[in-house]
């Protein structure tokens, strides 16, 4: 079983701040969906727990507009909804869950646990539901 929400953080980091939909899930939704990123790795079990360091997947899009694709983007901690988040991969081109628009993918926990249970349920939380 896998969770999936959505959340709109902003991405303070590399030029204008910008807000983006992000995808919440679960650490297997992807590997579920059967999904390897083409750079580096996917999230592990191991970094569902609320209290590990926050990781984020790339979309492709996010990668090639705001990053210009460079690899090196791999490690690089960003801002997001004003936390530190660590890249860990980049998702494939042709992947399409609900949009093709830049985003990160973060992990369901880690958002609720940086911003409160109080602001996830109302200000960034979209109730998770099973896939």
């Amino acid at each position: 079983m896998s969770a999936f929400g959505t959340a709109q953080l902003t991405l303070t980091e590399r030029g204008d701040p910008v807000q983006l939909t992000a995808p919440l899930v679960s650490a297997s939704f992807l590997d579920v969906l059967g999904v390897r990123p083409v750079l580096s790795r996917n999230f592990r079990p191991d970094e569902d727990l609320s209290n590990r360091n926050n990781v984020a997947l790339m979309s492709y899009a996010l990668w090639q507009s705001r990053f210009g694709g460079s690899p090196a983007v791999i490690g690089q901690s960003l801002t997001l909804a004003g936390f530190p988040f660590d890249v860990i991969g980049v998702l494939p081109r042709d992947f399409e869950f609900l949009s093709n628009l830049p985003s990160f993918w973060v992990l369901v926990g880690a958002i609720r646990t940086r911003v409160g249970r109080k602001d996830a349920n109302s200000r960034l939380w979209r109730a998770c539901d099973p896939v």
